[in-house]
């Protein structure tokens, strides 16, 4: 009896969140309880409707540090402050990449990061910044969440 109850506990400790699929690596997922809740709104928005489209959505990036932008060779300090992430687009079809943008554009767009060049919001940059081909959305500087130990 002991055996059978400390076998289901074992089993129930193993068992992966089900949302966790949604992320490239259980360190992007760990990462996630840092963004901002806009974010994770997002977020939760695009993995819904990916799933009524028959798609699998994956996070690639959440939260980073200063480190880790510099290695990765990062111009904006987005991930860092919490208000940006990334999607996959490997293996998603273009008319749905299209579909999503449009809609996240234009349910978020007025938040999204100021671009340089127009002085509008852009919520999302579709670029490969060689390590493949992703969305990149980000939420405007007012949305910058204080850095946490071990982010810095």
């Amino acid at each position: 009896m002991i055996k059978s109850i400390i076998a289901c506990i074992k089993d129930r400790v193993r068992k992966k969140d089900p949302f966790e699929e949604h992320f490239k690596t259980k360190e992007v997922y760990d990462r996630y309880k840092y963004l901002h809740p806009m974010c994770k709104t997002i977020i939760m928005d695009s993995i819904e409707f990916c799933r009524k489209h028959g798609f699998h959505l994956i996070i690639t990036d959440t939260v980073s540090t200063v480190v880790e932008d510099i290695r990765l060779g990062r111009k904006s300090s987005t991930h860092r402050e919490a208000r940006a992430f990334d999607v996959r687009t490997m293996g998603m079809p273009e008319v749905l990449i299209n579909q999503l943008v449009s809609h996240l554009e234009t349910t978020y767009g007025h938040i999204g990061a100021i671009s340089p060049k127009s002085k509008k919001p852009r919520l999302i940059i579709r670029h490969d910044s060689g390590h493949g081909d992703h969305l990149h959305v980000q939420l405007n500087r007012g949305y910058a969440l204080p850095l946490l130990k071990g982010r810095a």
